[in-house]
């Protein structure tokens, strides 16, 4: 028979895993009446305690977070994620450094000396959010695991030899959003590809994602461009061609890290209102287009959500309370003039 376990029960009352040890530990910020609730159900469910995950709660919980990132609006919203889960684990003698380093300062030897400065019996997890996949960085966080630390990765892909945990988003499946919405707004579907960073593979997830659905869908890929990070170029280069190729295109695609950057380009160059444009991420300024009408929608990553996630799960992966997946895919959200309000928190 399976265990059950304080997430099966937070899963059935759709609380969080923290408000049911609050209320089985007698803890406090747990109302009296989701209390009775929480315990009334750990009974008719028949669980009991996990002892040794119960001792280890009792012990400091160390977990350093380090954000190695170039767009600050992103990896800020991966670090308010981290916050919140420790705003709701922080009673459990969680403690939580953050370490931030931007890679426009700094570069990615800072960023190894940073990982092997961690000892081994003072820590018991790391996050880590990087832009930059080295084989130094790599071999850092290989040297953590093999000491026995925790190593969970957000939004990225470093090649660590050694079985680690991962939270990033499903980029496929954004890819094939993306191509959706496009052919529901576009006339002619002949379609321009902003593909972003050759050397990011969350973006390459979504560039196979989107090339596989606009085939299903007999879009036209027309032209393309990586664009490495470099909206202005980006700009440029789409100028050129449009120049050359003009009344071709209906619909384009911005699969970037700086596809907010690129959208303000177009908007001050005019081209918005000329194409229907679905963007890859949530920016300030992609908010203010889409509550404008002037694009159709945007394909959200949520790193807020792989942020809370991350710390959320190493959690519990740190005090054995369940067996997880080594892999969570956080699903893409579509965000249009009739829901992006609601998500214009989020930026």
């Amino acid at each position: 028979m399976k265990k059950i376990t304080i997430y099966d029960i937070a899963e059935k009352l759709d609380v969080s895993p923290a408000s049911v040890t609050r209320a089985l530990n007698n803890l406090p910020k747990v109302g009296p009446e989701k209390r009775e609730l929480i315990i009334k159900t750990a009974e008719e469910m028949g669980y009991t305690p996990n002892r040794a995950a119960i001792t280890l709660s009792r012990k400091q919980i160390c977990v350093e977070s380090v954000i190695f990132g170039a767009i600050p609006e992103f990896y800020g919203d991966i670090i308010d994620g981290i916050n919140a889960a420790y705003d709701e684990l922080k009673d459990f003698n969680l403690q939580v450094n953050l370490h931030v380093m931007d890679k426009n300062v700094h570069d990615e030897s800072v960023l190894c000396e940073l990982l092997d400065s961690f000892k081994p019996r003072e820590t018991n997890a790391v996050l880590i959010y990087s832009v930059s996949d080295t084989e130094e960085i790599a071999q850092s966080l290989d040297r953590l695991i093999c000491s026995g630390v925790h190593v969970m990765v957000i939004n990225s892909d470093i090649s660590i030899a050694n079985p680690h945990y991962s939270v990033y988003p499903d980029g496929k499946t954004a890819g094939r959003m993306a191509a959706e919405v496009l052919d529901w707004v576009s006339a002619r579907k002949n379609m321009y590809f902003f593909m972003g960073d050759k050397a990011t593979g969350i973006l390459r997830h979504n560039n196979f994602g989107f090339l596989k659905e606009a085939e299903e869908r007999n879009l036209n890929i027309v032209g393309r461009f990586h664009d490495n990070g470099n909206a202005e170029n980006a700009i440029h280069n789409f100028e050129k061609f449009i120049a050359q190729n003009p009344n071709i295109i209906d619909g384009i695609y911005i699969n970037s890290a700086v596809s907010n950057d690129i959208c303000k380009g177009f908007y001050h160059k005019g081209l918005l209102d000329k194409f229907k444009i679905v963007a890859s991420d949530l920016g300030k300024d992609i908010v203010e287009y889409i509550g404008m009408g002037k694009m159709p929608a945007t394909i959200f990553q949520n790193p807020f959500k792989q942020g809370s996630e991350s710390l959320q799960r190493m959690y519990v992966i740190i005090t054995g309370y369940k067996d997880i997946e080594s892999t969570k895919l956080v699903s893409p959200i579509i965000i249009s003039k009739s829901n992006v309000g609601f998500y214009a928190q989020f930026v």
